[in-house]
């Protein structure tokens, strides 16, 4: 089973008062679209309200660069976790994702972490360090039983 698939599918969005045109380099989860709908609609969210995502209305209407830093996915327990150069697919996988090849699936397996850039590396080490805070799977309160 292809573990990866879910962490790279396209997002398109108009909406008027957009600065931001044509295919972007960032990363975003579907966590992201209730804030940025809020932000869009000007509906203010509760301080109270626990949101995993961000609002891309900043993103899209100013200058600002970047988004997510990661991203975050499980499915049936199993854990996906994706930076700007490295993914963890579910099967515990990693795959160099800094390039995006023709085919949008076809990522270089990284088997040997000598062969990649110290950046990649060190990318790989803060998301595992975020993996553990994020297994909720067996604890939260919809948890199989």
């Amino acid at each position: 089973m292809d573990q990866q698939r879910g962490v790279h599918v396209p997002l398109i969005i108009y909406v008027p008062g957009m600065t931001k045109q044509g295919k972007q380099k960032i990363i975003l989860s579907l966590t992201d679209i209730l804030p940025t709908l809020a932000d869009i609609m000007g509906v203010k969210i509760p301080d109270n309200y626990p949101l995993d995502g961000q609002s891309l209305w900043p993103y899209l209407t100013t200058a600002k660069n970047d988004h997510h830093d990661w991203i975050y996915s499980y499915k049936k327990g199993a854990q996906l976790i994706r930076g700007h150069k490295v993914l963890r697919d579910g099967n515990g996988k990693w795959w160099d994702v800094s390039k995006l090849p023709d085919d949008h699936m076809s990522f270089p397996e990284i088997t040997d972490w000598g062969r990649v850039s110290e950046l990649h590396r060190e990318e790989r080490e803060m998301l595992l360090n975020i993996l553990p805070k994020m297994d909720l799977y067996q604890t939260e309160y919809n948890a199989p039983k």
